[in-house]
């Protein structure tokens, strides 16, 4: 499964569950993710995925009020 925007950000879903995140690296958008490593890379998709769940929850508790 693969999820893409309007932008040059994509995610794909791997086969054993894993993420695969890519950009195009002339995209000022997303530039800032070229000089960080693998472990910053890794630390930002988590906390901006867990941000989202979180957000998702909070919408899909406030619509059920």
């Amino acid at each position: 499964m693969t999820y893409t925007n309007e932008d040059s950000l994509k995610v794909t879903e791997n086969e054993d569950g894993t993420l695969g995140i890519e950009w195009d690296p002339n995209d000022p958008k997303y530039s800032f993710l070229n000089t960080m490593t693998q472990e910053e890379l890794n630390a930002y998709f988590t906390r901006a995925l867990e941000e989202y769940i979180k957000e998702i929850e909070n919408e899909s508790n406030n619509s059920g009020s």
